[in-house]
């Protein structure tokens, strides 16, 4: 998990829509199960509502509506009934919520952030139902300027420091400081980076904040600052590349 996303809080939003996804995909594995479509008093298990819960993670604290089941039989792994810390799904948060990230390289992932005993369908439908989930956030029209955008590429590492997954190019907007020099901040794109695909990630990740009415950019820095101005000259021409800050 990049310092920069973690220190910011710019990935609370996005954990909770990725927790809650998770856990709605869970409770439909549990629901479909056969034991739960035997009749008990007259009746099949069946959804009861949510909670509210408050959960640690590796992005600070975030607060989640867990889904109940009327036998209250339901046992969760992205975070146990009685436990207030995730403990796996949000250490591959970036990946998993990465536009065109390739479906085998992220279930990989998922396997390595859940316990062995979960079934492989259950961690295809719980990437199925977080990718529907993060439809709208990925398509979201950008309702303010943000005249400096900060492009990183970041890739996962294991504790050894090696490789893991693909790499993910993210967008960070950042508004004009006001009077008391206070700067607004918001993730606006996540964007997996393959390297089958030549300068496609740039061009797509561009036209993408265009179309969703990104407007009046003016400076560009950070790690992928000079390919991404590239493919944006012909979008905002006035944008400059700025190579002295960081993000």
């Amino acid at each position: 998990m990049s310092e920069r996303h973690r220190s910011t809080g710019l990935l609370a939003e996005l954990a909770q829509h990725v927790i809650e996804a998770a856990l709605e995909a869970e409770l439909m594995e549990h629901l479909a199960g056969a034991h739960n479509q035997r009749l008990h008093r007259g009746r099949r298990n069946s959804r009861n509502g949510t909670r509210a819960k408050t959960v640690r993670t590796v992005v600070g604290p975030v607060t989640v509506e867990v889904p109940r089941d009327r036998w209250g039989t339901f046992q969760p792994m992205t975070v146990g009934k009685w436990q207030r810390e995730v403990v796996g799904i949000d250490r591959v948060l970036l990946p998993l919520a990465a536009k065109g990230a390739p479906a085998r390289e992220t279930l990989d992932l998922l396997a390595q952030a859940y316990p062995t005993t979960a079934a492989p369908r259950t961690l295809s439908r719980i990437l199925d139902t977080v990718r529907a989930r993060l439809r709208h956030w990925h398509d979201r029209t950008v309702s303010e300027q943000f005249p400096v955008l900060h492009v990183h590429v970041s890739t996962m590492r294991t504790h050894k420091g090696q490789a893991a997954g693909f790499p993910v190019l993210s967008v960070v907007g950042a508004t004009a400081p006001d009077d008391q020099g206070h700067q607004h901040r918001e993730l606006l794109s996540l964007h997996a980076v393959r390297s089958d695909r030549g300068s496609e990630p740039w061009t797509t990740v561009v036209s993408d904040l265009h179309r969703r009415e990104l407007s009046g950019v003016r400076s560009v820095v950070g790690s992928a600052a000079a390919p991404f101005r590239q493919a944006a000259a012909g979008v905002w021409p006035a944008a400059e590349l700025l190579t002295a800050l960081t993000a």
